[in-house]
């Protein structure tokens, strides 16, 4: 409703005549809401200044090991990437044999066994 009245204030201060304001209405329906949820926001926003004021010498704080720490999560997302299908294929032979009825420390084991034998074969090429 306020929203409303601060849409149509605006409109009218920036000479629009009120079939503009039904086409702008009408038009920009994205907008409408937003102004709605800005104005139903604005009690939420008054109590939450002061925690954010209290807030900010801690933030201004990690910004520098936000800065630090940033280029090292995107290198390990890429490492992860690189490594995402074997961690699939090992999750898979896992899956399988706990359908056969292994444990998961049994599964863990010959996963690791199979890996340690693969690394085995490979160092004698």
């Amino acid at each position: 409703m306020f929203g409303n009245c601060l849409i149509e204030m605006a409109a009218r201060a920036a000479g629009f005549s009120d079939a503009q304001l039904a086409v702008i209405e009408k038009e920009l329906p994205a907008c409408r809401k937003l102004i709605d949820i800005i104005v139903k926001a604005q009690p939420i926003i008054q109590k939450a200044t002061p925690l954010l004021n209290q807030a900010e010498p801690i933030i201004q704080e990690a910004l520098p090991l936000i800065a630090e720490a940033t280029p090292l999560i995107n290198q390990a997302s890429k490492e992860l990437q690189a490594i995402a299908p074997a961690i699939q294929i090992v999750l898979g032979v896992v899956q399988r044999d706990l359908a056969v009825g292994h444990t998961v420390e049994q599964s863990f084991t010959n996963v690791a066994r199979r890996i340690q034998g693969a690394f085995a074969g490979a160092e004698a090429l």
